[in-house]
C-alpha cells in the first residue's frame, strides 16, 4: 500500500520511524511540540495505527511505502480550474436541493466523513458517495 504525504509528514513520518519522541522531532524540525503532534495524528489516521512503535513495525516489516505528495504529477491551470468549476457545481446543486448528499459510503457503508467524489471532472453531477479512506485510495488510482 502506498501512502501520499505532505513533505513536512515525510520528515516526520522518518524521524519516527527511526524511534524519535516528538520532542526531539519538534526541536530537530525547528517546529513546535503541538505542531508535530498534529502531523503525527495525521499520520496515524493516514496508517491506520494508534501508536509510534506501530510505525516502526509497518515502516520495518510491512508494505507500506511512503511517498512524499509533491512526487505526485502537478495539475495544470486548465485541470485545476476544471476541478475548481467542478466543486463549485457540485456544492451549489446540494445547497439548492438538486443533489442530495448520501449518508454512508458506496463501498465500505460507513457513515464516517462522507465525501463526493468524481471520476470525471467534466461531469459534476456524477458523484460516487465515498468515506474518507475510499476516496483517497480512489484519488491515488488516478
Amino acid at each position: 500500500m502506498t501512502i501520499h504525504l505532505s513533505p513536512r509528514e515525510f520528515g516526520v513520518y522518518q524521524l519516527m520511524a527511526k524511534g524519535l519522541a516528538q520532542t526531539k522531532i519538534a526541536e530537530t524540525l525547528g517546529l513546535k511540540h503541538q505542531t508535530v503532534r498534529g502531523y503525527v495524528k495525521n499520520l496515524y489516521r493516514k496508517l491506520g495505527i494508534h501508536k509510534n512503535t506501530d510505525l516502526m513495525i509497518l515502516d520495518r516489516f510491512g508494505d507500506v511505502t511512503c511517498v512524499p505528495r509533491h512526487s505526485l504529477p502537478k495539475l495544470t491551470p486548465q485541470e485545476r480550474a476544471l476541478r475548481r468549476n467542478c466543486y463549485a457545481l457540485y456544492k451549489l446543486a446540494i445547497k439548492i436541493g438538486f443533489l442530495i448528499r448520501a449518508d454512508k459510503c458506496s463501498i465500505c457503508d460507513s457513515v464516517e466523513g462522507v465525501e463526493g467524489h468524481h471520476q470525471d471532472y467534466t461531469r459534476p453531477l456524477d458523484v460516487v458517495w465515498l468515506c474518507g479512506n475510499h476516496h483517497r485510495i480512489a484519488h491515488r488510482n488516478l
